[in-house]
């Protein structure tokens, strides 16, 4: 990624690598793409986020990180977060 690798870089349904890293629940890839400049809210070509990701995942520590990130989130559309209000308390 050093040597000018474009880390947006969408593949053939618009997912960047960070949105495969957030499916695959792989929370120390998606820490490196935020560290070096992913954007944190583009869309797939269906309409979906990162942050959408992770809550159909039912993910809470990856809604967290990508929370604390800036991730966009509606909270009154997203059951995990309707769901788990308290336990963002304790992860």
């Amino acid at each position: 990624m050093h040597r000018g690798a474009y880390i947006d870089k969408r593949d053939y349904n618009g997912a960047t690598p960070m949105m495969v890293s957030v499916e695959m629940r792989d929370r120390r890839i998606v820490e490196v793409l935020l560290n070096m400049g992913a954007h944190r809210n583009v869309k797939d070509f269906a309409g979906k986020t990162a942050m959408d990701r992770a809550e159909a995942n039912w993910d809470l520590k990856m809604g967290m990180l990508l929370r604390n990130a800036g991730c966009l989130y509606n909270e009154g559309e997203l059951r995990l977060y309707k769901y788990s209000e308290y336990f963002w308390l304790s992860i």
